[in-house]
């Protein structure tokens, strides 16, 4: 979160330093002179990318799988952090957390067979 935080506080400081009324073209040329902003655009691009998908892969209902993933994207690892911390007090196991719909019957703690409980 501190990470986060400290990026917008750059991001603002150097918009504010070249002039509020900056356009995308201008922003794009400033990051040819400054490799880094390519680099950051681009892990926290693939990152959001690589989260969105675990998402959709993790969660049941493709709804709220969306909602969750349009969550992510506006407010960041904020949001990621909760939701993983409310799966976590849900499940109570990484594995549950990490793999959602994807578990086997019997590691959910339904019936695999006829008559077969865990």
């Amino acid at each position: 979160m501190l990470a986060s935080l400290s990026a917008v506080v750059m991001f603002v400081w150097a918009w504010s330093q070249s002039g509020l009324s900056v356009s995308v073209a201008q922003i794009g040329a400033a990051s040819d002179a400054y490799p880094w902003v390519k680099a950051v655009f681009w892990d926290i691009l693939l990152f959001n990318l690589f989260m969105s998908g675990w998402l959709f892969y993790r969660e049941e209902h493709w709804s709220r799988a969306v909602l969750c993933s349009v969550a992510f994207w506006m407010v960041g690892s904020v949001f990621l952090g909760l939701y993983i911390a409310a799966l976590m007090l849900e499940h109570g196991s990484v594995q549950r957390v990490l793999l959602g719909r994807h578990l086997s019957r019997r590691d959910r703690g339904g019936c695999d067979r006829a008559g077969e409980f865990a």
